[in-house]
C-alpha cells in the first residue's frame, strides 16, 4: 500500500530477486507433488522477504485432454514465538 501511495521503489519488493529465489528453490530438487513445491516456494519467500503472506499458483501440464491441473494456495507468515502464550 505504501509503495502505491509514494511510487517509491524502496517501499516495495524487489520482484526480480523474488523471482530468482523462487526459480532457484524450484530447481533445487525434484518433487512429486505440486503441493510440496508450493510449500517449499512459500517457505523460501517468507524466510527471505518481509512479507506477511504469499499466494502461489502452480499449473501442471501433464494430463491428456485437459488444459492443466493446478493448485492455488495462500501461505501466511508464522506468528513469532515470542508473541504466543
Amino acid at each position: 500500500k505504501k509503495a502505491a501511495q509514494t511510487d517509491n521503489l524502496t517501499h516495495t519488493l524487489n520482484y526480480f530477486n523474488l523471482s530468482q529465489l523462487l526459480r532457484r528453490t524450484a530447481q533445487a530438487k525434484e518433487r512429486k507433488l505440486i503441493e510440496t513445491l508450493a510449500a517449499d516456494l512459500a517457505h523460501a519467500a517468507l524466510q527471505q522477504f518481509p512479507i506477511p503472506w504469499i499466494e502461489i499458483e502452480i499449473k501442471k501440464f501433464i494430463l491428456p485432454k485437459t488444459r492443466h491441473v493446478s493448485l492455488q494456495a495462500r501461505f501466511l507468515r508464522p506468528k513469532s514465538k515470542s508473541h504466543r502464550r
